[in-house]
């Protein structure tokens, strides 16, 4: 209770607290430190974007220090940099920027068309038809559900429109009902009024309603005769929220708005209207800014999906959440994503043909750069005609037996025609005489030159479509030619999709449906053994945390590749990402696409296995006696 007050409140607050200070010598030490602490910085904070410019060197206006990295910033916060007259800049570094140039660049290459961002049409009928139907997954700014839905309900038809949407997709325009009523007038629902006729021409494009930042500020100069100054010393009260300063202007702007006629209850409506403001108003430079680099992510998406995807897979592949429904939306779009190849693929996804997609050797665990570097040098003599060749070709010591393995179960090898099962075969005896010196086995393999032909043919069955799939989670990370939850029948029973819950209150109740990847150990705070994972669906993914209690009754379904329906509540975690507690678990029926062999039951020391088992090995053991 004492919390919110100073040390002297609290003591003036609390008798009891008074008389333990006066009695207790090493209490009254605490708080004559405590005092002496109080008031001081906690720690400091740096602005992830913020700038400042003067005309003279900085340390004329302000102390300077080190970041805890090299980085130099002030030792005076925001608000006493502009009391200072320094001018502050936000400069927002966006990855889509990226993207729409690393596309364009795309499309120079492959079908000779040079575009630049300022060149691209805003009145393309294709990407508004697109904006109307909410069809902008991949797009910036404009992929959530919630937003998505606004679009369908708004319809954009111009950039005004759209520059709209993304100021009214904010919390205090949603919250405070001023969306419903905007879209409410736009699609003839509601009329459109005005608190003053004189305000028309300043609200005509936002159907009444106050939007922009600008608005309030062309309102104040209209009514009341404010000069641009003037009125953005006012815009700067209203979204600061000082309501001192507001509250002294008052009677100002109400003396100066009868000067010019206006009706004193008129103006009085049109302050508090304006002094509202400060909950949902927005910079429209900032919101057209945004609405022209978001038309221009859909319209790249729109007329050239490969490219636009190729490159949106390269910038996100970092961010596992975002990259898989990336994923999804390509395939959704009818775009062919291709596993590695040895023979085709580069470091990076790139287009291949006018419908398909090529992964590259970056996505592959356990591949770093030299790895990279070593394979694409190598195929520069010519493409690799088998697996052995591939062998013989590199350097092993940069190209182990991990790398290989990685490679075999990312598809790397599956357009040489040798099954990836029999690939193993031959890297468990590639492992098997790993005491050799390395000339000595190349030598034994060159000496054999029955070698592959015994490898390829020896009766082996190859991995089912399903075993692949979980292989390429293994070996990448991630579900690049299809994903489980795209052969889940629809009426499955589930409240949200997994990119929903970002827009869901904390504590609420939730039922979802997804593939369980990356179970993994944890401790509660008294010891007790508990579970966390990774639950995804076509549109992302989020953590699972899972209490003694859950992880005892439903152990039987967390594993990797479990295909689930999780009934939980919404929770943040340290890092402020939203998570989900769960409170029960069940199966989803009537498919399985769980790893090769028997399911495995969650546990640190039971890991995903898609290589042939002992029995399998045990039946082609003739092959390390041929070699």
């Amino acid at each position: 209770p004492y919390s919110h007050m100073t040390l002297e409140e609290a003591l003036e607050e609390s008798p009891h607290f008074s008389d333990l200070v006066k009695s207790d010598a090493s209490v009254r030490r605490v708080f004559e430190i405590a005092r002496q602490l109080q008031g001081l910085p906690r720690h400091v904070t740096q602005h992830s974007a913020g700038v400042v410019i003067a005309d003279m060197n900085l340390t004329e206006y302000v102390p300077l220090r080190r970041a805890s990295g090299e980085e130099i910033i002030t030792q005076a916060d925001m608000y006493a940099l502009e009391e200072l007259g320094l001018v502050k800049i936000d400069l927002l570094g966006l990855r889509f920027l990226t993207v729409i140039g690393e596309t364009l660049k795309l499309v120079r290459e492959r079908r000779g068309i040079n575009l630049r961002p300022e060149e691209i049409p805003l009145d393309d009928q294709a990407v508004y038809r697109a904006l109307a139907r909410g069809d902008t997954g991949g797009c910036f700014q404009l992929e959530s559900s919630g937003m998505r839905n606004m679009l369908r309900r708004v319809k954009p038809a111009s950039i005004e429109d759209l520059s709209a949407v993304l100021a009214l997709y904010r919390p205090g325009p949603l919250q405070s009902g001023m969306a419903e009523e905007f879209i409410a007038r736009r699609q003839g629902k509601k009329p459109v009024t005005y608190i003053h006729p004189a305000l028309e021409p300043v609200l005509r494009e936002t159907y009444g309603v106050f939007l922009y930042q600008e608005q309030l500020m062309q309102a104040a100069s209209i009514i009341a005769g404010y000069t641009p100054g003037e009125a953005d010393l006012l815009r700067r009260a209203i979204a600061k929220k000082k309501r001192e300063e507001l509250e002294a202007e008052k009677p100002r702007f109400l003396k100066r708005a009868a000067e010019r006629g206006i009706d004193e209850k008129a103006a009085r409506e049109i302050f508090e209207t304006l002094a509202a403001f400060g909950d949902y108003g927005f910079n429209k430079s900032h919101s057209v800014a945004y609405a022209i680099t978001a038309y221009r992510t859909v319209y790249l998406k729109e007329h050239f999906p490969v490219e636009y995807f190729s490159s949106l897979f390269n910038l996100y592949s970092d961010s596992p959440s975002r990259f898989q429904l990336y994923l999804c939306e390509a395939r959704r779009r009818g775009i062919q994503l291709l596993l590695p190849d040895v023979n085709r693929s580069e470091a990076a996804f790139r287009p291949e043909g006018e419908d398909a997609i090529r992964a590259g050797f970056a996505i592959i665990k356990n591949l770093g750069p030299r790895a990279i570097e070593e394979i694409l040098k190598a195929r520069r003599d010519g493409p690799f005609k088998s697996f052995f060749d591939f062998c013989r070709r590199v350097d092993r010591k940069t190209v182990n037996a991990k790398v290989l393995e990685s490679l075999i179960f990312s598809g790397a090898f599956d357009s040489l025609g040798t099954p990836r099962a029999a690939l193993l075969i031959s890297l468990k005896w590639l492992r098997s005489e790993k005491q050799l010196p390395f000339e000595k086995q190349l030598c034994l393999i060159d000496q054999t030159p029955d070698v592959e032909a015994v490898i390829e043919e020896l009766d082996i069955e190859d991995f089912t479509p399903s075993q692949k799939l979980a292989q390429e989670v293994r070996a990448m990370g991630y579900y690049i030619t299809a994903h489980p939850m795209e052969f889940v029948p629809r009426e499955q029973n589930f409240t949200h999709t997994i990119s929903e819950i970002e827009e869901i209150q904390k504590r609420q109740k939730v039922q979802l449906a997804g593939i369980l990847l990356d179970p993994r150990s944890a401790r509660t705070r008294s010891g007790k053994r508990m579970a966390l994972a990774r639950l995804e669906d076509l549109t992302g993914s989020v953590e699972l945390v899972i209490f003694p209690r859950e992880l005892s009754l439903f152990a039987p379904y967390i594993y990797t590749g479990s295909l689930i329906t999780a009934e939980g509540w919404v929770d943040l975690n340290d890092d402020g990402r939203r998570t989900v507690v769960v409170e029960k678990i069940r199966p989803i029926s009537g498919l399985s696409l769980a790893p090769c062999g028997d399911r495995k039951q969650y546990g640190p020391e039971q890991p995903l296995h898609t290589s042939p088992s002992p029995e399998f090995l045990l039946k082609c053991k003739d092959i390390h006696f041929s070699l």
